[in-house]
């Protein structure tokens, strides 16, 4: 059958920057995101593919992080790879040269000037939530339109997917785009049609700052198949070019969401070079919340820093019992801040284990964007005491497992799932669960084990023993079970496994539940059928967390 022409799977990041870099429009988009049915994307149209009829009729470039469950999907359905489908890296129109992208970066800096002229001292807010987050641009929008001189800020967006929303009337706060070099999950891939070379220059620059080496190391870890050189040449001119807005707007504050970017590594760093009030926005550690620091987040957050304050902010009896609520609401709705995704891993797992035996799970985070990553004495001090990966940790674990007979379930972080690279290799009776319903999953276990993920809340939620290997707001609050050692792991998961969850421990979460609330986290206001966290608008009076 002739092909009508090429369509595009993805509407992510990845899918942003391949489209960005080609001379040729798709006829549509395809994407398994029900919601995401019927929205424009790049000026096409998004399907779901259901509704769509013989897609083998168009040639479909997969341009998304879940390649291979995507090539399962069209294999099922008789489409066969290279001649229906193919990846997007290994398109050859996906060749875009760094002088093109160097080029569009200084003529987006003069666009820049021109347009944001009057936003000089404004608040600025980096990010690419916009593209993930369903619900955020409400907020700003809530937040421009009723403090629009408190809240004055622009948004720095790291994706395209902000014009499309506004195109829609969707966004009602000021915005500025970022050119493509900039864009979170963007990298020239390594390939035969060109080499990048860094002259001293280059080199140089990056090696007077510590901040920029670890910039480097950090991006370079995370895309193992970027072109050599790629990664200097994007420190670099990023380096220079926020140097350059900040220097122009002179914001009053800046924020970004996620601190452990590679790009907001480098604005972080700037930032605090020029005493410029710096924020950090992420999702909160209870479903339904956003949360904003100003020492750091994670364990370089308040809670996690300075536990013992933390732990004497006063709550009252009916601070508790709503927060008693809130923990039964989290507990029976089931709600993430992800869509949990759907497979028969779980099921297969079940199968596979020792019904005699405990089941230990073990969750990891993604190395990347915690402060695991590179592994320094910064992390060893304020995230990961232990273990330098999550890969690393895991083996560890195994091992322990196998020793004492438990069941062993890792459960990679679907950004890092790259347990079957030759990293380690887990004993043969470990099982590897890359992609479930995390909250079946942990109903499932007798305890979780993690480092830094945010599972650790969901466990208490789901009411299971969790045993805490490293630094976040956990620390020290009484709700888990805790290991900064070697030596002591082994015995907290027997200590979880014989005590479980206990009434103290409960008690102690339910407590924390209602700080957390009641000084830290905001609602991040979608529909449900309870409130919890601090008004959003607060931050735009100029509310931080301060203590």
């Amino acid at each position: 059958m002739d092909k009508k022409g090429f369509v595009i799977w993805g509407t992510g990041d990845r899918s942003s920057c391949f489209s960005e870099s080609l001379n040729e429009k798709p006829m549509f988009y395809i994407d398994n995101d029900i919601k995401k049915k019927g929205d424009v994307f790049f000026d096409r149209e998004i399907r779901h593919p259901a509704d769509i009829l013989h897609l083998g009729q168009y040639f479909i470039v997969i341009a998304n992080s879940y390649y291979e469950d995507i090539k399962k999907q069209l294999s099922e359905l008789g489409l066969k790879e290279n001649e229906d489908f193919i990846f997007y890296q290994k398109v050859e129109n996906n060749v875009v040269r760094l002088e093109k992208l160097t080029g569009e970066l200084r003529n987006n800096m003069i666009v820049f000037k021109e347009r944001c002229s009057d936003f000089k001292n404004a608040a600025l807010i980096f990010g690419s939530m916009i593209s993930f987050d369903q619900n955020s641009y409400k907020l700003y929008n809530e937040a421009y339109e009723k403090f629009p001189e408190k809240g004055r800020f622009l948004m720095i967006s790291e994706t395209h997917v902000i014009e499309d929303k506004a195109k829609l009337g969707m966004i009602k706060f000021p915005y500025f785009c970022l050119p493509l070099m900039l864009w979170q999950n963007f990298h020239l891939v390594q390939n035969d049609f060109y080499e990048i070379n860094t002259d001293s220059t280059i080199v140089d620059y990056i090696e007077e700052q510590s901040y920029r080496r670890r910039a480097l190391v950090d991006f370079q870890g995370k895309n193992r198949n970027m072109a050599h050189g790629y990664g200097e040449c994007f420190i670099y001119y990023a380096d220079l070019y926020i140097r350059e807005m900040l220097d122009y707007i002179q914001p009053q504050k800046v924020l970004i969401w996620n601190q452990f970017y590679p790009f907001h590594i480098l604005i972080d760093a700037i930032c605090r070079e020029k005493n410029i009030d710096i924020l950090y926005m992420e999702y909160g550690v209870l479903p339904g919340t956003y949360l904003v620091e100003r020492t750091g987040q994670m364990g370089e957050s308040f809670p996690a820093i300075y536990s013992n304050d933390f732990q004497k902010l006063s709550v009252t009896s009916d601070d508790i019992k709503e927060a008693e609520k809130v923990y039964e609401f989290l507990h029976e709705s089931g709600i993430n801040r992800k869509e949990q995704p759907q497979s028969n891993e779980l099921e297969i797992a079940k199968k596979a284990i020792d019904k005699n035996k405990p089941i230990v799970v073990y969750t990891g985070q993604n190395d990347y964007e915690s402060g695991m990553y590179p592994y320094s004495e910064k992390t060893k001090k304020y995230h990961s005491p232990i273990f330098k990966t999550s890969n690393e940790a895991a083996l560890f674990l195994a091992e322990i497992a196998e020793k004492n007979g438990w069941n062993f379930v890792y459960k990679p972080h679907p950004l890092c799932a790259d347990i079957k690279s030759d990293e380690i290799k887990l004993p043969d009776k470990a099982i590897v669960i890359e992609k479930c319903n995390i909250n079946e999953l942990l109903d499932w276990a007798d305890v979780n084990v993690t480092i830094l993920s945010t599972t650790g809340y969901i466990s208490l939620i789901r009411k299971k023993p969790t045993v805490m290997l490293g630094y976040t707001q956990l620390k020290d609050k009484g709700c888990n079970y805790q290991a900064f050692t070697r030596e002591a792991v082994e015995g907290e998961i027997r200590k979880a496994l014989q005590l479980g969850y206990t009434k103290e421990q409960e008690k102690a979460f339910v407590i924390h539940i209602a700080r957390l609330n009641k000084y830290y986290l905001y609602d991040d206001m979608n529909e449900r059928s309870i409130r919890f966290g601090k008004r959003w608008e607060l931050i735009c009076l100029g509310e931080t967390i301060d203590f």
